[in-house]
């Protein structure tokens, strides 16, 4: 495969260095978005009834490493902070 054009990389730098200089652009095009087009922004922008009700976001994972014939024999299956 041959390198991308000479244009697109200079295209691509410019981008990366505008990018670095003044921040992320996308906060203000969906800003844009929800003034613009009401109707296209249920569709692209975050809703409350994406919020995880099925899992504790704090919650503390038991590390990945331990197998289960690692795991005490006795810890309760239910118990939160110590299974998932």
């Amino acid at each position: 495969m041959n390198n991308p054009p000479t244009s697109l990389l200079i295209a691509l730098t410019k981008l990366e260095t505008e990018h670095d200089l003044t921040g992320p652009k996308i906060p203000d095009y969906l800003d844009k978005l929800k003034q613009k087009w009401l109707r296209l922004a249920s569709k692209y922008l975050k809703s409350d009834s994406l919020i995880d009700v099925l899992f504790n976001a704090g919650y503390s994972h038991v590390n990945e490493s331990i197998t289960n014939s690692e795991v005490s024999p006795d810890i309760d299956d239910g118990d939160e902070e110590e299974s998932c």
